[in-house]
């Protein structure tokens, strides 16, 4: 049939020249041979369908299409860049590629901003996430940095605001101490994997306290280590405390209140607040309670007889170091039998014997009981009375074992 020449196409009326580079098309055949009309940016930077070079090419007057340029080759417009990449001619004014002051020629071809030129597959591709393995910081997110071959923070990662930080929150998990050291004045340890107080202190807000403790002076249970109330022990003094809550006595060793209730063969279970720790004891009432008196060796291992509930140690009579030690024994005695007086033979042996100079319970005697004067063969002994201090004093021994006036206390757990 009749047709135009290789070099020309129908435009409807009659024959013309196909169209050259840059030129304006709506399709493929009115363009000249090896161009096709297709997308493209002009040097003008004007966007429109136009008879161009292939993808992967770009057209120069004189010399046909031409290979695009690749990543990092300078440019002046982005329509010499390799497209397939994509890449663009562009500088780097945001910051956010991998493309810097040591490209000598800029403009050049480069990735759009969080991507960066991969050089094995020779595309871009979006930045590296945290712990992705990278060659250099311009390849990772912002604010992420190539550290050790891996995307990730300069100082810290912050998982609480999940972002990299200067230093870690309260809060923040954290894999060793000194990561929370780092933090200026927040004396923070890492504590089961997070930035946060050790078992001797309390977050106040801003830093971890550890001024106050156990039998620390306090104003509000705020001020306590966890589990501590600030509370009143009015044998020691007039101030408050921190200390365990009612019938929970504080263990030194596991740093927690534990129970302290119930009874045990006879014994009633009670806890008394010394001046620098807690003691859980069990009171074997007796001749009070019972129909007849005991003896010393058998109030002794009665309280030998009793199994401590967290460790081996053997209970045994309990005994005092001070007159503050013996008031706040007295306190809680008190209260568990207020109607005792020694008129009435109400006597608990403490557990001195002159003779070695020491307690049953192996502490050594204490000066603060030279008055009145310790005779040969007297007893160190705690009296009922309606005072609820108590009273101690020295009776004989032989008067304790011809009559059998013994009402065991027993050290029942024993740290």
């Amino acid at each position: 049939m009749c047709d135009c020449n290789m070099t020309s196409f129908w435009n409807g009326i009659a024959c013309v020249s196909r169209l050259t580079a840059n030129i304006s098309c709506s399709y493929e055949y009115q363009c000249q041979t090896n161009l096709t009309c297709i997308v493209n940016e002009t040097t003008l930077g004007i966007f429109s369908d136009v008879c161009r070079c292939p993808l992967g090419s770009y057209y120069i007057n004189g010399s046909g299409c031409v290979a695009s340029l690749n990543y990092t080759k300078s440019c002046i417009g982005s329509y010499q860049c390799y497209e397939l990449a994509p890449l663009s001619c562009r500088y780097n004014d945001s910051g956010l590629t991998c493309l810097d002051s040591s490209i000598n020629a800029l403009p050049a071809c480069d990735c759009s901003d969080y991507y960066y030129f991969n050089t094995a597959t020779n595309l871009c591709v979006p930045l590296l996430n945290r712990s992705n393995i990278c060659n250099s910081s311009c390849q990772c997110t912002p604010p992420y940095q190539c550290v050790s071959g891996k995307c990730d923070c300069e100082n810290f990662y912050s998982s609480i605001n999940q972002t990299c930080v200067q230093y870690l929150a309260y809060g923040d998990q954290c894999s060793n101490t000194s990561q929370c050291n780092a933090t200026p004045n927040a004396l923070m340890s890492c504590v089961g994997g997070t930035c946060g107080c050790n078992s001797t202190g309390y977050w106040s807000g801003s830093q971890c306290q550890y001024t106050i403790n156990f039998r620390a002076i306090c104003t509000q249970d705020s001020n306590c280590y966890t589990g501590l109330k600030c509370t009143s022990i009015p044998c020691i003094d007039s101030n408050k405390r921190c200390s365990c809550p009612t019938n929970t006595y504080y263990s030194a060793l596991h740093q927690n209140c534990t129970a302290c209730t119930g009874s045990n063969n006879g014994y009633e279970n009670y806890v008394i607040n010394y001046p620098t720790s807690d003691l859980c004891v069990a009171v074997y009432f007796a001749p009070s309670q019972l129909s007849s008196s005991i003896s010393f060796a058998t109030a002794n291992s009665l309280c030998n007889s009793l199994t401590p509930t967290a460790f081996a140690n053997t209970s045994q009579l309990l005994s005092v170091h001070n007159q503050t030690e013996l008031n706040c024994i007295a306190t809680v005695l008190q209260s568990a039998q207020a109607s005792k007086t020694c008129s009435n033979s109400k006597f608990h042996y403490i557990g001195y014997t002159y003779t070695n100079a020491t307690f049953y319970d192996g502490t050594v005697y204490n000066s603060a009981f030279s008055s009145p004067p310790i005779q040969p063969s007297e007893c160190l002994t705690y009296c009922y009375n309606s005072n609820v201090n108590g009273s101690l004093f020295f009776e004989s021994c032989d008067d304790f074992f011809s009559n059998n006036r013994y009402g065991a206390i027993c050290n029942y757990r024993v740290y």
